[in-house]
């Protein structure tokens, strides 16, 4: 066993197989009536096979029967449960590795009144339309703070595999919907867990002992070191913005020894990939490019950041904020991003006259 060539044959055969199966043609509606959001029957749960008969439990779990007939005689014989093809799990999983991500649940429970899960242009939209309300509004802070950091890629595909495995997602009651999302992006986060512990087990685990890695959260290590290193932050500053608990005594007393020791790992991993004067080299060049970013206004910081997600230089994506009409080439190429052309002008004219204002 050739582990790549074991993990190419398999993603041959997935490829070969279709992946998961195409929803049906026909729509469904809800007490009768048309849902706002047009749904299909359910594919995953409808076998391909003939003999095999979809049982669904009151619960919704679908479990399949087979019917067995003689070879000879074609006489049923016998009937037995049948597990769903191994290929839609390996999907899945692919999936949830590939396009999801772990998810602060708690800050998505409290970030979530302020969207509309069936918003018929889509989560994403949804999220930039409450976004730029809040810019104009003057009580902003929180729930500005909250949607900005709103998990817009997890929750996207949340919903995508809730529609797809529940057809009548979309009909459901706001807050059985918001369940269900939250338990979804609970298994998503545990399940991309459990596969970086499987790697994990792999590169250093040991039979007999619980398998723990030498640093248990190094993106927030890291993070806080860039934060104190480049941003040149306080210990409180870095506590609150990475949610590092620090119990009350300790702040009374101002000891804020977990930040600091989350720093000096953070700092070690770096000197351990960079050496130390890579990491002071690398940290000097942030640094400026960091005062020099602290220097623009909240528009131009936009400006740059579009024109680094469109891959355009930042006085053409200004230009084409501000009205110039786009090539189709260009265009095209604008409207495949999530910021879509005409969202981004009315995002960046929000901000100008937000910034305006002040």
């Amino acid at each position: 066993m050739h582990v790549p060539d074991l993990a190419d044959a398999w993603l041959e055969i997935l490829s070969e197989d279709g992946g998961l199966p195409e929803a049906s043609a026909t729509m469904l509606t809800h007490k009768g009536k048309p849902l706002s959001r047009p749904i299909t029957e359910d594919p995953v749960n409808t076998p391909i096979d003939p003999s095999v008969y979809p049982a669904r439990l009151d619960n919704g779990q679908v479990i399949w029967i087979k019917l067995h007939k003689r070879g000879l005689s074609d006489a049923l014989f016998s009937a037995s449960v049948r597990d769903k093809p191994d290929s839609v799990g390996a999907v899945l999983a692919a999936l949830t590795m590939m396009e999801g991500d772990e998810v602060d649940i708690e800050q998505l429970q409290r970030s979530l009144p302020l969207v509309d899960l069936s918003h018929p242009a889509g989560i994403s939209e949804c999220v930039y339309e409450v976004e730029r309300g809040l810019i104009f509004t003057w009580e902003k802070s929180e729930a500005l703070e909250l949607i900005r950091a709103f998990p817009v890629g997890p929750v996207r595909l949340a919903l995508a595999l809730l529609r797809y495995y529940r057809p009548g997602f979309d009909a459901l009651p706001e807050e059985e919907k918001r369940d269900l999302l939250i338990g979804c992006c609970e298994r998503m986060s545990r399940t991309i867990t459990a596969i970086r512990q499987l790697t994990g087990f792999l590169e250093y685990g040991a039979p007999g002992r619980d398998q723990r890695p030498a640093i248990e959260d190094p993106h927030r290590d890291v993070r806080a070191v860039v934060m104190r290193d480049v941003e040149g932050e306080s210990y409180p500053k870095i506590a609150a913005r990475l949610r590092i608990k620090v119990s009350e005594k300790a702040k009374y007393a101002g000891d804020y020894s977990t930040v600091s020791k989350a720093v000096g790992r953070g700092r070690d991993i770096l000197v351990r990939a960079l050496g130390r004067d890579g990491w002071e080299k690398a940290a000097a060049e942030m640094r400026r490019e960091h005062v020099r970013r602290e220097a623009l206004s909240e528009p131009e910081k936009f400006v740059e950041d579009l024109a680094q997600r469109w891959r355009v230089s930042p006085q053409f994506a200004q230009s084409l904020l501000e009205g110039e009409d786009p090539t189709p080439e260009i265009r095209s190429k604008v409207d495949r991003s999530e910021f879509r052309l005409a969202k981004a002008r009315n995002y960046y004219e929000a901000l100008v006259y937000d910034y305006g204002q002040h």
